[in-house]
């Protein structure tokens, strides 16, 4: 069978009333391959300064496997931002929700925190894909367990308290004065599948629920939808107060 013509198959296309152009591709590596001023000002000696880890490879580009060995977290309290609270992702499994999440941060300045066994890889498509450019503007940390947070989180100056969103806690997030946000606060969300562990809740200097309408079969948010809830009504909170 003779194959059409370039030309013959824009007519053809046109007729049908699709475009014959080709749908642009995004360059990944190169979308996601520059570290941040703020960030790379912080690791050339401002370790003081650091908020988290955002890495490069050798070739001097932007590498979020190297988050790990990339800098030093440092407490909400002594972020620049606004609204100085934390995320923390505890086991996060799905890596589009994780790089929605990395931009919601990036919005905010706020630091983002993954807790391991993670769902991914953190060289995943998946990840840079939803993070887009973003993950420039985000300081990462990834610890390779709770404790290994906690440990850190116990050195960090006061004020500082850990806030944890979970659908089996009493206080709804919109309740008063329960649910009052304030600087220092470390936002933890647990796995989309199993949520917080109980261990973790119990640690907790407070539980939050979203408020959602009981229906039997909507059991929970999505996890990137949950973290911006949350991180949105801290900011309206503390700009509210200030």
């Amino acid at each position: 069978m003779p194959v059409r013509s370039t030309t013959k198959n824009n007519a053809h296309a046109r007729r049908q009333g699709v475009s014959a152009r080709r749908t642009p591709t995004v360059n990944m590596r190169r979308a996601c391959s520059s570290v941040s001023p703020v960030c790379r000002a912080r690791r050339q000696g401002n370790t003081t300064a650091s908020r988290g880890a955002t890495a490069r490879d050798a070739q001097g580009e932007w590498d979020l496997r190297d988050a790990t060995a990339a800098g030093k977290a440092r407490a909400p309290c002594q972020n620049e931002a606004t609204t100085k609270i934390a995320v923390v992702l505890v086991e996060p499994q799905i890596p589009g929700n994780t790089g929605a999440i990395a931009r919601t941060c990036a919005s905010q300045k706020v630091d983002l925190h993954l807790v391991r066994p993670l769902g991914f890889e953190l060289d995943d498509t998946k990840l840079k894909r939803a993070g887009l450019d973003y993950w420039q503007h985000v300081c990462v940390a990834v610890h390779d367990n709770w404790d290994q947070f906690r440990e850190m989180y116990d050195k960090w100056p006061e004020p500082k308290r850990l806030v944890s969103f979970t659908t089996k806690a009493d206080y709804l997030l919109f309740d008063e004065p329960g649910a009052t946000f304030r600087d220092g606060d470390v936002l933890l969300f647990g796995a989309e599948d199993a949520g917080l562990p109980e261990h973790i809740r119990a640690q907790s200097d407070l539980c939050l629920r979203i408020p959602m309408e009981e229906q039997p079969h909507v059991r929970s948010l999505n996890l990137s939808v949950s973290v911006a809830v949350g991180v949105f009504e801290a900011v309206r909170q503390s700009k509210q107060n200030n």
